[in-house]
């Protein structure tokens, strides 16, 4: 009799520990949307000797927070370093606000700069909200008060390309280089 009594104790405590385990699971993967939006997205393009990825820190952020964009390059040629000539920055950052069709692009000055890439190692610069310009300055004017004079973004969702164009000189030959990714964000209010 105890031992039918200690084998049903046991197959109790069985199965209440297969249901909690089972609930913990439907837990975790139940986390807040939120939450599981405020993680680093990522886009890359691969193309011969290079590599270009653009990176959010977020892909959900508030309005008014600070967006942080970056645009990053990598060179996995055989040398050990290579050098770009290009504007003001290899990278150029555009976007359109997807809900009301504003176009941004990236206004850069410089003619003939340089930057020396060390094999396999990321060069790296940060979006600059100051550097946007508006494509069309009259049909969003609301929307292009807001983002000029807002912290953060407006409310609304963003596709964001990183374009690049430089060049190399490789064996005397000089080689146009450009290359496209892109992600989407989206600023709640």
């Amino acid at each position: 009799m105890k031992h039918l009594l200690f084998t049903m104790v046991l197959c109790i405590l069985f199965l209440m520990s297969a249901c909690n385990n089972q609930e913990n699971d439907e837990l975790e993967n139940s986390a807040p949307e939120e939450e599981q939006k405020s993680e680093k997205i990522a886009s890359e393009t691969d193309s011969g000797d290079f590599v270009l990825r653009l990176v959010s820190e977020k892909e959900m952020y508030e309005s008014g927070e600070e967006v942080l964009i970056t645009g990053k390059i990598k060179y996995i040629g055989g040398k050990e370093e290579i050098e770009l000539t290009h504007s003001e920055s290899p990278f150029y950052f555009e976007m359109i606000e997807v809900n009301s069709g504003a176009e941004l692009s990236y206004s850069l000055q410089e003619i003939g700069a340089t930057t020396v890439l060390k094999q396999n190692e990321w060069y790296e610069e940060q979006y600059e909200k100051g550097k946007s310009t508006f494509i069309e300055h009259n049909n969003h004017m609301d929307f292009q008060n807001a983002f000029i004079d807002d912290d953060g973004f407006p409310p609304g969702e963003y596709e964001i390309e990183l374009r690049t164009n430089f060049h190399t000189n490789i064996e005397e030959e000089s080689q146009n280089h450009n290359y496209i990714t892109s992600l989407v964000i989206e600023v709640m209010n």
